[in-house]
């Protein structure tokens, strides 16, 4: 996707990148606090190249959050130049595919949270029990508030409790100490306050600096609630924890770099799941598509092509052009809203969808972050509606970027996140959507998301923003560009 010509170089840095770089670096173990859209893969590439250029490691292990191991690390690394020859394998299926998988040669093996308790036991079964030793020295954190209780069993049908040994957070405690490096990454390290951070702090020092057990660590540093449920981090404590993590820890308030842009543009990519990827392509290449409920989809001309393959790309295409009734067929983009919304810790977050069965989904999904429609607000009661906005009455804003253009003002006050769930063509639509917190009156460092379905129209429409122009010609072009790859 990218040319050489396109690569990112490592000068391409910024300041506050290449200070978490060489934090990485000079510590065996560190803990890089960073929001989305900073730079957390990159930065943690870099590394694993630097330290596999200085034979300081041969493999390295991720875990992450199932979306992300299939669909980020990997596709970041492309975008650089001193990147792109890094080899990644992804660790997924069956159990016997997961062997197998794992000893594939390899740079970087990326797996899931899940699949801990499994890779646990496997470490002990292949390497541990006959004294070999083990293939990788380093170990990933990606979201490590995943990490944040150390007695959370991880399998694929949830968490629960419990003591059995080897099949939890604590049964992969016991093999930390065969990682010569360890990282974490996070942009919401405490969400629910500083009693989150010991399990995270123990997966990366092995309990140097905040304890070993939970007990201790809330004698040490925490007082029981008023009511008796639960504990909370005492002044002191919060000090004495700050004081301890330090040393090893990169606090990236993007508020306190200078060199930090004003706006950073950041795109998720998420993949089809196989079967409705075949349905797309069959709808993309012969206008006609058959889903799993029977119900047929067909085109007739170029035009309504595109527009069908965005809502595939989204997740829920209309039946009958023209018509109310749509299919649910996947939430790839759902999850990686989620996502987002989960990682803003309550910041309220704007989203841009293209289809009323879009936002239909999304308000219907995300209730939990109690959403409110501005494109179903009556022009009477939009003030009314803003005011409660910028109040921090809701978590989640959605609209359609060509009813937000104009006469939207005030979301500055309280909105620094956004999301592009569906990108429209029109670019004015584009540009005056993003003008609706990207102006005067913003205090912090924007940030946005972009939700592309790779292989899919979505890459047309992004080239064809790029370009900067709408026209018919140079929209034939951006097809033919993404026919040719």
């Amino acid at each position: 996707m990218y040319s050489k010509k396109q690569l990112l170089q490592i000068d391409d840095f910024h300041d506050y990148q290449e200070t978490a770089i060489f934090k990485q670096l000079y510590h065996d173990n560190s803990m890089l606090w960073i929001g989305m859209g900073l730079g957390k893969t990159a930065i943690t590439l870099t590394t694993v190249a630097q330290r596999k250029r200085l034979k300081l490691v041969k493999k390295v292990i991720i875990f992450g959050p199932l979306r992300v191991v299939h669909s980020v690390w990997e596709q970041e690394a492309k975008k650089w130049q001193h990147l792109k020859n890094l080899k990644f394998q992804i660790i997924h299926g069956t159990e016997r595919h997961r062997e197998r998988q794992l000893m594939v040669d390899a740079d970087v093996y990326l797996i899931n949270y899940e699949m801990m308790s499994w890779f646990t036991s496997f470490i002990h079964r292949v390497y541990l029990s006959k004294n070999f030793e083990l293939p990788w020295q380093m170990v990933v954190y990606d979201e490590v508030t995943r990490m944040k209780d150390a007695t959370t069993i991880r399998l694929g049908g949830g968490m629960k409790k419990v003591k059995e040994k080897f099949v939890s957070v604590k049964g992969w405690n016991s093999v930390l100490d065969k990682f010569k490096y360890k990282t974490g990454l996070t942009g919401t390290p405490a969400p629910n306050g500083y009693g989150d951070l010991h399990g995270q702090y123990l997966a990366i020092d092995s309990g140097k600096r905040l304890g070993r057990r939970i007990t201790h660590f809330r004698n040490a540093f925490m007082t029981p609630n008023f009511n008796g449920y639960g504990f909370r981090v005492t002044p002191l404590g919060k000090r004495e924890i700050e004081k301890r993590i330090q040393d090893i820890t990169v606090r990236m308030n993007s508020e306190d770099y200078i060199s930090l842009p004003g706006s950073i543009i950041n795109d998720i990519v998420v993949e089809l799941p196989p079967k409705v990827k075949i349905q797309y392509k069959s709808l993309e290449n012969d206008f006609f598509t058959k889903l799993d409920g029977g119900s047929e989809i067909e085109v007739f001309n170029a035009a309504s092509l595109s527009n069908k393959c965005l809502q595939f790309s989204n997740g829920s295409p209309y039946l009958e052009p023209g018509g109310l009734e749509w299919y649910p067929l996947h939430d790839a983009k759902l999850k990686a809203l989620e996502e987002v919304l989960e990682e803003a810790s309550g910041h309220s977050v704007l989203v841009a969808y293209t289809f009323k069965s879009d936002a239909e989904r999304i308000m219907s999904t995300f209730k939990r972050f109690n959403p409110i429609n501005l494109t179903a607000v009556k022009a009477s009661k939009l003030a009314r509606a803003i005011k409660a906005i910028i109040a921090g009455k809701y978590q989640l804003i959605v609209g359609h970027p060509a009813s937000m253009s104009h006469g939207i003002d005030g979301l500055q006050e309280i909105v620094h996140i956004a999301v592009w769930f569906g990108i429209p063509w029109n670019l004015e639509h584009y540009q005056q959507f993003m003008g609706r917190y990207i102006r005067q009156g913003q205090k912090n460092t924007t940030v946005t998301h972009r939700i592309i379905c790779n292989d899919t129209m979505d890459e047309v429409v992004l080239d064809s923003l790029k370009m900067k122009d709408s026209d018919q010609e140079n929209l034939k072009k951006s097809i033919r560009k993404y026919r040719d790859k």
